[in-house]
C-alpha cells in the first residue's frame, strides 16, 4: 500500500527528534559524570589525602616525643595520636583505586587482613636482632612491618608495657618511630600526587584514546561506584562476618582490625560515614533521574543502620573481644549485615543500573 508523502515525513521528523532526544540525554549525562569526576578529585581524594599526612605526621611527631621522653604521659600522647591517625587512614579506605594501588602504597600501609601472622613472626624477629632504628628505610623491607597494623602492635601488642615505663624500651621505640617516619613518606606521596594538576587527577578528568586507564567518564565513575561498594564488602565480610564467626563460642577477635587499640568499631563506623561521604561530597545523585534520585537517600538510612548500633557500642567501653561474646552486642553487630548488603546492592547494582554502567569485578572477588 502506497503512504502519502505527509505521513512519511511526519514519521522521518518523528525519528530524527527520538535521535536527538538520545543525543542530548547521553551528553547530559557525560556532562553530569565529568562534573561528579571533578567533585571527587577535588572534594574527596585531596582533601582526604591531606589529612591522612597531617595524621600520620603528628603520630610521627608523638612517637618521637615518646621515644625521647618514655613514660606513661608520652605513651597516652602517642596513643591519642595513633586513634587520629587510624580515623584518618579508615576515611581515606574508600579510595580503593589510582596511586594508593601503585609501589604497593594500599599494603604498607595496611597490610590487612594478615591470615598467617606474618607481620607478627616477622615483627618479632626483627625486634630481636635489634637491627631497626629510628631512620631506618622501610621501603625495601616485607609490607607486613611497615604500616598500622605493625605499629599498632609495637604500641599496644605484647611486651609494649616498656614503652610507658620511664626506663622505656629503646629498641622497641626505635622500631615504632621507623615505622611511623614510613607511614608519613607514603602519605607525602599520595598527598603530592593528587594535588599535582598533571598527576592521577589529569588522567581521571581526561579519559579518551590516549589515556592509558580510562577511555570515558563513565571508566571513571564505574570505579568511584566500585571503590565505595568494594570497602562496604570488606566490612561486611572481614571486618565484621569473620570475627563474629557463627556464635559467641566461635567468635574470632583477633580476625578483626586494630582490636589492640580497640579500634575496631571505631574504624567500622569511619570506614561507613566514608561512604557516605562519597557520595554527598561527589554529589552522585545529581548524575541519577530526578525519579531515582531514592537510591541516594536509601544509602544515607542504610549508612545510619549501621553507624548508630556502632555509636552505642563506642560509648560502652567495651573490649571488642567482650562485644562478640556478649548477646546483646553481637545481635547490633550482627544486625548491621543487613544494611551492609543494602548498601552495597545501591552502589554496585542500582546505580550502575540506572546509568547504564557495568562494575564487573572488584579486588576482594576469587578467581
Amino acid at each position: 500500500m502506497r503512504r502519502d508523502k505527509p505521513t512519511c515525513l511526519l514519521a522521518v521528523i518523528g525519528l530524527l527528534f527520538w535521535v536527538l532526544s538520545l543525543k542530548a540525554a547521553a551528553a547530559g549525562q557525560d556532562s553530569s559524570f565529568a562534573q561528579a569526576i571533578d567533585r571527587f578529585a577535588s572534594d574527596v581524594a585531596i582533601p582526604t589525602y591531606q589529612t591522612l599526612y597531617e595524621r600520620f605526621s603528628d603520630l610521627d611527631e608523638s612517637v618521637g616525643k615518646l621515644c625521647a621522653t618514655p613514660g606513661l604521659e608520652s605513651h597516652n600522647s602517642a596513643s591519642a595520636a595513633f586513634r587520629q591517625a587510624v580515623l584518618a587512614w579508615s576515611a581515606a579506605e574508600v579510595i580503593r583505586f589510582g596511586p594508593i594501588r601503585q609501589e604497593n602504597r594500599l599494603e604498607r600501609i595496611f597490610f590487612w587482613p594478615d591470615t598467617r601472622s606474618r607481620g607478627l613472626r616477622k615483627i618479632g624477629a626483627d625486634l630481636a636482632k635489634g637491627d631497626i632504628d629510628a631512620e631506618t628505610e622501610l621501603e625495601g623491607r616485607s609490607v607486613a612491618v611497615q604500616g598500622l597494623p605493625a605499629l599498632e602492635f609495637l604500641l599496644y601488642g605484647t611486651g609494649h608495657e616498656g614503652l610507658a615505663d620511664i626506663a622505656g624500651d629503646a629498641k622497641r621505640c626505635a622500631f615504632a618511630k621507623a615505622v611511623s617516619g614510613n607511614l608519613v613518606k607514603i602519605s607525602q606521596d599520595l598527598d603530592k600526587v593528587w594535588k599535582d594538576p598533571g598527576g592521577y587527577q589529569k588522567i581521571l578528568r581526561n579519559p579518551g584514546t590516549d589515556n592509558p586507564i580510562f577511555r570515558s567518564d563513565g571508566e571513571v565513575i564505574q570505579e568511584i561506584l566500585k571503590s565505595g561498594a568494594e570497602l562496604v564488602e570488606l566490612v561486611a565480610v572481614a571486618k565484621l562476618q569473620s570475627p563474629l564467626g557463627e556464635d559467641a563460642n566461635s567468635a574470632r577477635p583477633k580476625r578483626a582490625a586494630f582490636w589492640r587499640s580497640g579500634l575496631t568499631v571505631g574504624n567500622i563506623k569511619a570506614n561507613i560515614q566514608a561512604v557516605v561521604k562519597l557520595q554527598e561530597r561527589a554529589q552522585l545523585s545529581d548524575m541519577l533521574p530526578e525519579a531515582e534520585r531514592g537510591y541516594a537517600r536509601n544509602l544515607n538510612f542504610e549508612a545510619g543502620q549501621v553507624t548508630k548500633p556502632l555509636e552505642s557500642l563506642i560509648e560502652e567501653e567495651t573490649t571488642w573481644s567482650a562485644l562478640l561474646r556478649d548477646p546483646e552486642s553481637r545481635s547490633l553487630l550482627q544486625y548491621a549485615l543487613n544494611p551492609l548488603n543494602g548498601m552495597k546492592d545501591i552502589l554496585s547494582i542500582y546505580y550502575p543500573e540506572v546509568l547504564g554502567l557495568k562494575l564487573g569485578f572488584n579486588s576482594l572477588d576469587g578467581d
